[in-house]
């Protein structure tokens, strides 16, 4: 702090005495050197020893305009302070940033929530404003696009087909694969858990073009072993014939129909087993094309040719009377249901022993609280700036795990003009006191945890450092 009157004395202004504290502790351009067409400035600061510490800084020399020499202790007070690191400026206003992850739920979602707890909770002082920027702002970009972009698709494809079938009835025929092959990627986007993202988008885009592709062939071979049925019967040729010819058509593409889906499924799942750099973004965009193929298999194979037929079979001949269908097949597919259901109880309801992976965990902490042990583990022993699972165990004096609820962990780091705040997606375990939770941190360095939960006893909070790799 400047001292104005002592520098008055000198004949010094408040910008002499700052320009001697910028050449100390900052850097000045005092030059530029000339390398061609190169230009390199030359700057200079006070070195190490002369701006290391406070007295050395308080012994710089001030030239006064009488030519005099003054410390700098004189004309001004050295007080250590705490201030930004940078101050950062956007569009002409100043900007402070607080950076956080956004885990277990959609950005747009908490966006929404957290602008609500703002306007109730902060009274902000004139001049300053919220903006909120980052995933957010670019996935609202993109939906805006998509919104566009997901009717046109659809619209082109519907187009082509038209112009492929000369028929707008063949057309919606065939573009009813697209249905299907949402429904079942929905159903496994819905399963994973994942939030509805721009690669989501993506995947559900690159879906609908494999499912109509396939549907476009299936009815290609559904026409040719018509075809060749009427070429061979004439003017015999009746719904029972047309039946033959598709069932022929349908059995003939069902190897091909079997290797696209089984090659698809397993070029994605590596992707879903992935922990590499980038799997966050690529398994969301895998997840609705994985499960879209399933349910696509099951239209090709079975609807398709069914529509196919019900489209050809008017103004043919009724069929005679046919023997009642078999029930075989809906009794194994009864079966096999019944054996997963019960395959899934086994291993899910409470009180099974069955081996938990966790326990192979190493433990990264372990935090008393009264009666009350808490383990946390993960798989490298460590805290990791990568999304990664970590396991927390709640435990009594005696080793018995311990009921507890409300549990939150969560990860702060404060900087100089910057905070950072990481949240963490909490999952129950198989059994009780038994909890998975899943985090990732913006940077490495040492952040400050917070775990708090409810047991029998009230309300426990506790804090503590944790160092992220």
């Amino acid at each position: 702090r400047v001292k104005r009157a002592e520098a008055a004395r000198y004949g010094l202004s408040v910008g002499d005495v700052e320009d001697v504290v910028s050449y100390a502790i900052g850097e000045t351009n005092v030059g530029t050197v000339i390398d061609g067409r190169r230009r390199f400035p030359v700057r200079v600061r006070f070195d190490a020893a002369a701006r290391g510490t406070d007295e050395a800084i308080a012994a710089a020399l001030v030239t006064t305009p009488a030519g005099q020499r003054v410390p700098l202790s004189d004309v001004a007070e050295v007080v250590p302070t705490r201030g930004p690191a940078m101050i950062s400026s956007e569009n002409g206003l100043l900007v402070a940033t607080v950076l956080l992850n956004v885990e277990g739920r959609d950005p747009g979602g908490f966006v929404a929530e957290a602008r609500e707890a703002v306007r109730r909770g902060v009274a902000l002082p004139p001049g300053y404003v919220v903006g909120w920027s980052g995933r957010f702002e670019n996935q609202a970009r993109a939906e805006r696009r998509l919104m566009f972009v997901v009717p046109l698709v659809l619209l082109v494809i519907f187009l082509l087909l038209v112009w492929t079938y000369h028929s707008v009835v063949e057309a919606s025929h065939v573009l009813l694969a697209v249905p299907f092959a949402l429904s079942g990627g929905l159903y496994l986007v819905w399963l994973l858990g994942y939030n509805f993202s721009v690669a989501v988008w993506v995947g559900f885009i690159a879906l609908f073009g494999t499912a109509v592709q396939t549907a476009v062939v299936m009815v290609i071979y559904l026409e040719d072993a018509v075809a060749r049925k009427q070429a061979a019967l004439g003017s015999a040729f009746d719904r029972r014939a047309l039946r033959e010819a598709v069932v022929e058509g349908a059995l003939l593409r069902l190897r091909p129909k079997v290797m696209t889906v089984s090659t698809v499924i397993a070029g994605l799942l590596p992707i879903m087993w992935s922990q590499r750099v980038g799997a966050e973004v690529m398994r969301p965009l895998a997840t609705p094309v994985l499960g879209g193929m399933v349910t696509s298999l099951a239209h090709v194979l079975v609807v398709t040719p069914l529509i196919f037929f019900w489209l050809r079979a008017r103004g043919l001949p009724k069929l005679e009377p046919a023997s009642p269908p078999s029930r075989t097949p809906l009794l194994v597919l009864v079966a096999v249901l019944a054996v997963a259901a019960g395959a899934w109880l086994v291993t899910s309801w409470p009180g099974v022993a069955r081996p938990d992976v966790v326990d192979t965990w190493q433990v990264v902490r372990t935090v008393p609280e009264g009666d009350v042990t808490v383990t946390l583990r993960s798989e490298s022993g460590a805290f990791r700036m990568a999304a990664a699972p970590y396991s927390l165990e709640f435990r009594s004096a005696n080793g018995e795990l311990v009921d507890v609820s409300d549990v939150r962990l969560s990860g702060s780091m404060q900087m100089p003009g910057m905070a950072m705040a990481s949240p963490g997606e909490l999952t129950p375990g198989g059994r009780p006191g038994r909890f998975t939770v899943r985090m990732s941190f913006d940077m490495a360095g040492t952040w400050q945890m917070t775990l708090s939960w409810r047991d029998g006893s009230g309300a426990h909070t506790v804090k503590f450092d944790g160092d992220v790799q």
